[in-house]
């Protein structure tokens, strides 16, 4: 085993062990700071993203639009790809019905969707997507999907 195998394993056995230790993606309090932190700087403006990179919006949610059914079991998020029409508003449901998970919640990073998945609760948001674009656990490391294009 080389050293940067060696190293992907500690991190990835520090990962699932954090999510095991957190009753299956709820997130350890963060302890508190001995000295208050310094102000926040200013965020820097937005810059676009690179040419090829996943992007997806936020929509409003309407009953005209394309359904895709997302399920949340032991072995993740079924499908773990799903494809859309590129650009068209699609309507996404999502249902966990399994409750030691890390994928307890949904983020869609290019889309700025990170939702809580409540047991047995359907969430629903619409996006609009124009390349694929990849989703996970809240955590961001361990239980993957990806929205599919064509």
């Amino acid at each position: 085993m080389t050293a940067i195998q060696s190293i992907r394993l500690v991190v990835l056995t520090s990962a699932v062990a954090a999510c095991n230790a957190s009753g299956g993606g709820e997130a350890a309090p963060a302890p508190s700071p001995a000295v208050a932190p310094p102000a926040a700087a200013p965020a820097p403006a937005p810059t676009p993203a690179p040419a090829g990179s996943p992007t997806a919006r936020k929509v409003p949610v309407a009953p005209d639009q394309p359904v895709v059914d997302i399920i949340v079991d032991a072995s993740g998020y079924n499908p773990p790809v799903v494809t859309v029409e590129k650009g068209k508003p699609t309507r996404f449901r999502v249902k966990r019905v399994f409750e030691r998970t890390c994928a307890d919640g949904i983020r869609v990073p290019a889309a700025g969707i990170d939702e809580a998945l409540p047991l047995g609760k359907t969430v629903e948001f619409a996006l609009a997507v124009d390349a694929d674009t990849p989703f996970g656990c809240p955590m961001g490391m361990m239980i993957a999907g990806k929205i599919a294009v064509r």
